[in-house]
């Protein structure tokens, strides 16, 4: 008998950091030229990797109870992606 997976991981969107609104919101542009706010769970100061620019990886949620649909993953830092 198989192991069942414990976590299946979200259809990941390519985008670019824009700024950080603030502590857990980040302003994302997407591929499709759309602006959109993402939700990150990482509340420090993120100073190695919150240049805007860099390459992000994002996730789209449907739930209608979060306040975003939006989550960031993984932000580039030069040659390697930072998952947060």
């Amino acid at each position: 008998m198989g192991a069942r997976p414990h976590h299946r991981f979200p259809l990941t969107h390519p985008g670019t950091w824009i700024r950080r609104r603030s502590r857990s919101v980040v302003l994302v542009l997407l591929a499709d030229g759309t602006i959109v706010p993402v939700h990150t769970n990482n509340t420090g100061t993120m100073k190695s990797c919150n240049a805007p620019g860099s390459a992000v990886r994002v996730s789209c949620s449907d739930n209608p109870n979060r306040k975003l649909p939006w989550s960031l993953h993984a932000v580039r830092v030069g040659r390697a992606s930072a998952g947060l």
